[in-house]
């Protein structure tokens, strides 16, 4: 796992899923959330590194993608 895989899952882990319940059904909830992954720079993994993107491996986004849908449905 990368740094910066690692450190997304963290965050995951850490702030996501003990809310996951409350961000499902709470659109403030939802927005701190995501707001998170906004200030960490997590919500346009895809952007190239040409474009000012993190540049991660599709392995990494993948593993990334999983996480999420592991801690939280939104």
């Amino acid at each position: 796992m990368a740094s910066s895989l690692e450190a997304a899952v963290e965050f995951l882990q850490t702030e996501v899923r003990p809310h996951a319940a409350r961000i499902d059904h709470d659109v403030s909830a939802l927005a701190q959330a995501l707001n998170g992954l906004c200030a960490r720079e997590w919500m346009a993994l895809r952007r190239p590194a040409d474009y000012g993107g993190p540049d991660w491996s599709e392995e990494d986004f993948r593993a990334f993608q999983e996480e999420v849908a592991r801690v939280s449905g939104a």
